[in-house]
This record gives structure tokens, sequence and C-alpha cells, in this order.
């Protein structure tokens, strides 16, 4: 249905390239992915997905994008959003690990919705394609904040060792 929605007439230049792979044991991420292969077969002109990695062709991807999708059910730390940021590509991603340390506590840029929640990204996806398509210059605006993106550790040691290393002190 969602597909649908981002495939009609109103939304028309939206396209959806997604890479990456599910591993061999993630039973509920293969499904995710066949899923995906099989609406991009469905919806040619909106879905593109490519399974697997390749260096090059993801920093094509962050520099070409106008958004950048990451819907991880689990992440760690997150290092490719903040890479889409400092290349200008506002993000859109499950609020969870370090995708939501990107928010809420390192200024990242874009949109945020609850983890497996697909439904509300694709929601996300679309109001950030009405805000492109009929809001040029607030999209300009979120394109030149987000290069302002400062990814670098100096910015951040101090919090880092507080947050870290401060309770372990006071024990």
């Amino acid at each position: 249905l969602r597909m649908r929605r981002l495939a009609d007439h109103e939304n028309r230049g939206i396209r959806i390239i997604l890479t990456g792979q599910a591993e061999d044991k993630d039973a509920e991420g293969l499904e995710i992915q066949a899923n995906l292969l099989r609406l991009a077969k469905q919806y040619p002109d909106v879905l593109t997905v490519i399974v697997g990695f390749d260096l090059l062709l993801g920093q094509r991807l962050y520099a070409a994008g106008d958004a950048f999708g990451m819907p991880s059910r689990f992440e760690p730390a997150g290092i490719s959003q903040q890479i889409a940021n400092v290349y200008g590509t506002p993000v859109i991603a499950a609020r969870t690990g370090g995708l939501k340390d990107f928010f809420d506590t390192w200024g990242g840029v874009g949109w945020s919705h609850a983890p497996g929640d697909s439904v509300q990204m694709a929601n996300l996806m679309i109001e950030a394609a009405q805000i492109h398509r009929d809001s040029p210059q607030q999209w300009q605006e979120l394109v030149v904040q987000a290069t302002k993106y400062n990814s670098s550790w100096d910015s951040r040691i101090l919090e880092y060792e507080k947050n870290v290393y401060g309770p372990a002190h006071k024990n």
C-alpha cells in the first residue's frame, strides 16, 4: 500500500535505491529482503534493490541522493547516517541505538521513526519528497544544515568521556 502511494501520480519522481544484505542467519531480515526484491519487480520505476555491499556505489549514492533512509532494527553506532549528512543528505532513520544518538545528541539532520515501523518510514519519505518538491528553499536549508554536521571525535570526546567513564569514576 505504501509503495503504491510512493508510486502514485502526486509523488512522481520519487526514486528509492536500497543497498545492503540480510545476514544468512537472520530469518526476519531475509524475509524483508525477499519482500523488497518482490516490490522492486512490482514497482521498477520507484524501487531498486541492490543486494550486497559496494563501497564505491555507496559513496555515489551518498553524493547523489536527495535523502538517505536507514530503517535499521538494530544499530550499535551508526556511521552511514553521519556520512550522509556530511555529503549534505538529510536522513530518514529508525530511532534505535546510534541512530537515536545521531538525532538527539549530535544534531543530525533529517527525520526519525520508531524502529520497525515501515508505515511511519514511508510517510516520512513522502513528507521529505513533498518538501523537496514544494519547498525548494526549505529543502536547501536542510541540505546546508546537513553539510555542517560535525562527525569529528574532537567535538565529542569530552561528552563521551563524561558519559562513559564519568559514571565509572563515581563508583
